[in-house]
């Protein structure tokens, strides 16, 4: 009879050492995934940052433009009222 708890005494050893070990990797385990999570998050809040600071990239552009335009046309009108006026007093010179 004690010939058979040996081989028990074999099977319930190797089986707790087999539980640590499962519970180990499971630890492990859960410690990788929260930190794969942590960088998800991570990841996600700097391409939300990216992408909000691209909007106010294409919305700048998009005011750098039409100020563009408005200042050139303000340019473009001084020009001729000067040249009306020059004009006006005579104070264009003649090219020979």
């Amino acid at each position: 009879m004690e010939w058979l708890l040996i081989p028990f005494f074999i099977f319930s050893v190797i089986t707790i050492y087999l539980i640590q070990q499962c519970y180990r990797e499971q630890k492990t385990f859960q410690q990788k995934m929260h930190l794969l999570q942590n960088k998800i998050v991570e990841c996600n809040q700097k391409s939300l940052l990216q992408n909000n600071q691209m909007q106010l990239t294409d919305e700048l552009e998009k005011t750098l433009k039409t100020n563009k335009a408005t200042l050139s046309d303000a340019i473009f009108h001084l020009h001729y009222d000067l040249f009306e006026l020059l004009s006006q007093n005579n104070l264009l010179k003649q090219r020979k």
